[in-house]
């Protein structure tokens, strides 16, 4: 059964100056391993930052999906409290996959959450796109 859903589009020239960011600020949306995957190549990637973004928000958006589904109306979960909770990452086989610290959400919702997540994003020149799947 899905517990949550959530999909997110991101135009990538919202980040373009995100490169000019002090790290302290870049982590209060991406952790350190994040940032050196969007700088692997010696540059700001911003089509990549832009999808990390992207599958940030969505993931943000399915589990705000999945607190109301499960009856958790005054759970009061931030954007900016989860971002350093959740990290994208890719398998042995280079797809996708959100690495997510149950226990610290978990402790933010105030109660014992914790799903199978299904993810993906895509990003072209102008735009980034995700989505989250909880169940």
């Amino acid at each position: 059964m899905i517990a949550g859903c959530g999909t997110d589009i991101v135009a990538v020239e919202r980040l373009e100056r995100w490169c000019e960011f002090t790290d302290e600020r870049l982590y209060r949306v991406f952790t350190p391993d994040e940032l050196a995957a969007i700088r692997a190549s010696g540059v700001w990637c911003v089509q990549r930052a832009a999808a990390y973004f992207a599958l940030k928000e969505a993931f943000y958006k399915a589990l705000s999906n999945a607190l109301v589904e499960t009856g958790n109306l005054e759970c009061a979960v931030w954007f900016t409290s989860v971002c350093p909770l959740v990290s994208v990452s890719k398998n042995e086989w280079g797809i996708p996959e959100l690495l997510v610290d149950w226990a610290k959400i978990s402790k933010l919702a105030g109660f014992d959450c914790s799903w199978k997540i299904h993810c993906s994003y895509a990003h072209e020149k102008q735009f980034a796109v995700a989505y989250v799947i909880l169940i």
